[in-house]
Protein backbone atom coordinates (compact mmCIF):
# COMPACT_ATOMS: atom_id res chain seq x y z
CA UNK A 1 0.00 0.00 0.00
CA UNK A 2 2.79 2.31 0.76
CA UNK A 3 4.20 1.81 -3.31
CA UNK A 4 0.98 2.62 -4.43
CA UNK A 5 0.40 5.91 -2.40
CA UNK A 6 4.11 6.88 -3.32
CA UNK A 7 3.64 6.70 -6.93
CA UNK A 8 0.07 8.10 -7.37
CA UNK A 9 0.61 10.42 -9.99
CA UNK A 10 3.20 7.51 -12.13
CA UNK A 11 -0.40 5.30 -11.88
CA UNK A 12 -2.51 8.11 -12.73
CA UNK A 13 -0.20 9.10 -15.67
CA UNK A 14 -0.20 5.25 -16.70
CA UNK A 15 -4.05 5.11 -17.02
CA UNK A 16 -4.45 8.32 -18.12
CA UNK A 17 -2.53 7.43 -21.25
CA UNK A 18 -3.76 3.73 -21.59
CA UNK A 19 -7.30 5.74 -21.59
CA UNK A 20 -6.06 8.41 -24.45
CA UNK A 21 -4.60 5.33 -26.42
CA UNK A 22 -7.74 3.04 -26.10
CA UNK A 23 -9.77 6.47 -27.12
CA UNK A 24 -7.56 7.61 -29.97
CA UNK A 25 -7.74 3.69 -31.49
CA UNK A 26 -11.51 3.95 -31.13
CA UNK A 27 -12.18 7.29 -33.00
CA UNK A 28 -9.53 7.31 -35.43
CA UNK A 29 -9.19 3.80 -36.42
CA UNK A 30 -6.27 3.33 -39.32
CA UNK A 31 -7.84 3.40 -43.01
CA UNK A 32 -4.64 1.56 -44.19
CA UNK A 33 -2.74 -1.38 -42.61
CA UNK A 34 1.02 -0.86 -43.95
CA UNK A 35 1.99 -3.96 -42.24
CA UNK A 36 -0.51 -5.85 -44.47
CA UNK A 37 -0.40 -4.81 -48.56
CA UNK A 38 -2.21 -7.47 -49.63
CA UNK A 39 -5.30 -6.83 -48.07
CA UNK A 40 -4.65 -3.15 -49.40
CA UNK A 41 -4.10 -4.11 -52.90
CA UNK A 42 -7.47 -5.93 -52.43
CA UNK A 43 -9.36 -3.47 -51.78
CA UNK A 44 -8.16 -1.21 -54.24
CA UNK A 45 -9.27 -4.02 -56.61
CA UNK A 46 -12.26 -4.06 -55.02
CA UNK A 47 -13.03 -0.40 -55.33
CA UNK A 48 -11.58 -0.46 -58.91
CA UNK A 49 -14.42 -2.80 -59.71
CA UNK A 50 -17.12 -0.98 -58.03
CA UNK A 51 -15.92 2.07 -60.43
CA UNK A 52 -16.53 0.31 -63.41
CA UNK A 53 -19.84 -0.34 -62.98
CA UNK A 54 -20.73 2.59 -62.70
CA UNK A 55 -22.79 4.54 -66.10
CA UNK A 56 -22.67 7.84 -66.20
CA UNK A 57 -26.26 9.07 -68.71
CA UNK A 58 -25.14 11.39 -71.15
CA UNK A 59 -28.98 12.85 -71.46
CA UNK A 60 -27.56 14.85 -68.81
CA UNK A 61 -25.67 17.10 -71.07
CA UNK A 62 -28.72 18.05 -73.22
CA UNK A 63 -30.87 18.58 -70.17
CA UNK A 64 -32.27 22.28 -69.79
CA UNK A 65 -30.90 22.78 -66.67
CA UNK A 66 -27.31 21.91 -67.98
CA UNK A 67 -27.63 23.84 -71.44
CA UNK A 68 -28.88 27.03 -69.41
CA UNK A 69 -25.51 26.85 -67.29
CA UNK A 70 -23.12 29.91 -67.22
CA UNK A 71 -19.71 30.06 -66.65
CA UNK A 72 -18.32 32.78 -64.62
CA UNK A 73 -13.94 32.42 -64.96
CA UNK A 74 -11.99 34.82 -65.25
CA UNK A 75 -8.78 34.99 -67.98
CA UNK A 76 -5.62 35.29 -66.17
CA UNK A 77 -3.26 37.17 -68.08
CA UNK A 78 0.46 35.98 -68.59
CA UNK A 79 2.97 36.39 -65.97
CA UNK A 80 6.91 36.83 -66.28
CA UNK A 81 8.08 33.30 -65.75
CA UNK A 82 11.05 34.38 -63.51
CA UNK A 83 15.02 33.47 -63.95
CA UNK A 84 16.15 31.46 -66.83
CA UNK A 85 18.37 29.57 -63.99
CA UNK A 86 17.21 29.77 -60.30
CA UNK A 87 20.32 28.08 -59.23
CA UNK A 88 23.03 30.72 -60.34
CA UNK A 89 24.04 33.60 -57.53
CA UNK A 90 21.69 36.63 -57.76
CA UNK A 91 23.12 39.10 -60.16
CA UNK A 92 24.44 36.47 -62.26
CA UNK A 93 21.27 36.09 -64.44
Amino acid sequence: MEIINKNKGVIALAFILAIGYFAYKTFFPATLDVNKPAANGERLIKLAGELERVNFDQELFSSPGYIFLSDFSAEVAPQPAGRTNPFNPIGRD
